[in-house]
């Protein structure tokens, strides 16, 4: 079953979200960091196990 983070309780996605600014921010190369939550809001969680950990979330969901 695929999860998108738009499905997502709010309070996590704001987690989500929080989580990956801290990653965009601490990288080497600029940016445009309201892009790229706008294309964490569109994925699925299993995109972005790249950028952060989507353990945490992956049986919040029936």
């Amino acid at each position: 079953m695929s999860i998108y983070v738009c499905q997502l309780p709010q309070a996590i996605q704001d987690e989500i979200i929080k989580k990956c600014t801290e990653v965009f921010e601490s990288l080497v190369f600029p940016v445009d960091i309201e892009e790229e939550i706008q294309n964490v809001l569109c994925s699925k969680l299993s995109d972005i196990s790249d950028t952060i950990d989507i353990q945490p979330y992956l049986n919040i969901m029936p």
